[in-house]
């Protein structure tokens, strides 16, 4: 077999004992991308009604199988085609600005297994899967919306009544979104202060207890839809979710040691209103801004994409 000449003596003589090392690797990259309900989810998708990480999966289990059974011809034609749709997957990822450390792990574990079982005999081989791993990609890949709030007061947290609307997408258990909540807050509420703006803080439920969180902020609206009143809950409730307080009698007792009175109604109009703008602002990840301003739809997805789109509402508001 004609190797790559970089590829040291020691992964030679270990080829395959390495490749089944490294695809048992991207197995373990998958299965941790399963339970990640963060940066994983803002770039999850399938294809054909299976899911990334399962088809991951059962991808690194070929190639380890292939392996071990000295298939060389079924690793290299498995690896070149992955190679094609690691190259989809990571692409979409750049072209986006969210990125997945799982999905990338297990990118690189792709690109190293390719490496390792590079054959130059095979080029119209490679040529030919890779081209076909992506385009497969290309045409299956569905990313996966936003779940919807389960069903459980048109109060919609709205505040200002400037010509700009904005819309804030935020997840309390989401990293980015609690690193910029203080300057985004702040920012809002001197622009709906000004007059500049309206917006709405949209709680969006990325992880598991985002509902709960969600359905209190909208109790603590409940006793006095305030600006004020809204940032407060908002921040106390950020704070909970720190502090990874996931029962409803946690966070009750969190709510009323911080000072927030909360009032339970019935919020379904809220809910619906809520799916209504997942829709029509395709929202896949947090943090997320929507500016609609002089008959234009602006989005801006992720913290300096935001903080900018901010400074932007400050020149012209």
């Amino acid at each position: 077999m004609t190797e790559l000449r970089g590829i040291p003596r020691l992964l030679r003589e270990h080829r395959r004992l390495v490749s089944i090392a490294l695809a048992l690797c991207g197995v373990a990259a998958a299965v941790t991308y399963l339970f990640c309900t963060d940066a994983c989810s803002r770039v999850a998708g399938s294809v054909a009604g299976v899911g990334l990480p399962w088809l991951g999966i059962g991808f690194m289990a070929a190639v380890a199988g292939a392996a071990l059974l000295r298939f060389d011809n079924v690793v290299f034609s498995l690896l070149s085609a992955g190679v094609g749709v690691e190259a989809f997957l990571v692409g979409r990822q750049v072209i986006d600005g969210r990125y997945c450390i799982w999905c990338l792990l297990f990118a690189a574990a792709v690109l190293l297994l390719f490496v390792l079982n590079f054959d130059r005999r095979r080029m119209r081989l490679l040529a030919a899967a890779s081209v076909a791993g992506f385009f497969a990609m290309f045409a299956g890949f569905a990313a996966d919306p936003i779940p919807a709030y389960a069903a459980t007061a048109p109060l919609v947290p709205t505040y200002g009544s400037g010509p700009v609307k904005v819309r804030l997408y935020t997840d309390y258990f989401c990293g980015p979104c609690a690193s910029i909540e203080k300057d985004v807050e702040a920012a809002m509420a001197a622009l709906v202060r000004r007059n500049a703006v309206s917006v709405t803080f949209i709680d969006t439920p990325l992880h598991r207890e985002t509902p709960l969180y969600a359905a209190y902020y909208l109790y603590a609206l409940n006793g006095g839809n305030d600006l004020d009143r809204a940032l407060r809950a908002r921040a106390v409730l950020f704070d909970a979710a720190r502090k990874g307080i996931a029962q409803r009698e946690n966070l009750e007792g969190h709510l009323r040691a911080n000072g927030v009175s909360y009032t339970p109604f019935e919020y379904r109009p809220v809910v619906n209103a809520f799916n209504k703008y997942f829709k029509e602002d395709r929202i896949t990840t947090t943090p997320t801004m929507v500016v609609y301003r002089d008959g234009k739809r602006e989005t801006f997805v992720g913290k300096s994409d935001i903080l900018k789109g901010i400074e932007r509402l400050k020149g012209k508001g």
